[in-house]
């Protein structure tokens, strides 16, 4: 049973159930219920430690899946504001900012990333 007050448990939770969504591992696989349910607890993540990038950084690409790019490019603005050289959250920016067909954008976001993520993708 998880901690109701352990944010990065919830946060672990939500990453979980994302993976479940995106990977064929089992009948859960691009259930839409499984992607709901990883938006909850990144919120709960996020609701418990405000200042917890990882967990933003997660919401965000949670709700990326579930097509809220509004809210999906705000919660990852707001874990690169709270972690300026998370080079994963970064990432998530510029593939949330594609997704919703900003691709200049994209680009922008790829070119204001720290190093170490452009040295790791190109």
């Amino acid at each position: 049973m998880l901690d109701p007050d352990f944010a990065v448990a919830w946060d672990l939770m939500a990453r979980t159930l994302l993976q479940f969504y995106l990977q064929p591992y089992d009948e859960s696989w691009r259930l839409r219920p499984v992607l709901e349910e990883a938006r909850d607890a990144a919120y709960r993540a996020v609701a418990l430690e405000p200042d917890f990038s990882t967990a933003h950084a997660t919401l965000g690409y949670v709700l990326l899946w579930l097509r809220e790019h509004d809210a999906s490019l705000k919660a990852l603005r707001k874990a690169i504001s709270l972690s300026p050289n998370d080079t994963v959250a970064f990432g998530m920016y510029a593939e949330a900012l594609s997704f919703s067909g900003d691709q200049e954008a994209a680009i922008a976001a790829w070119d204001r990333a720290p190093s170490s993520i452009r040295s790791r993708l190109l």
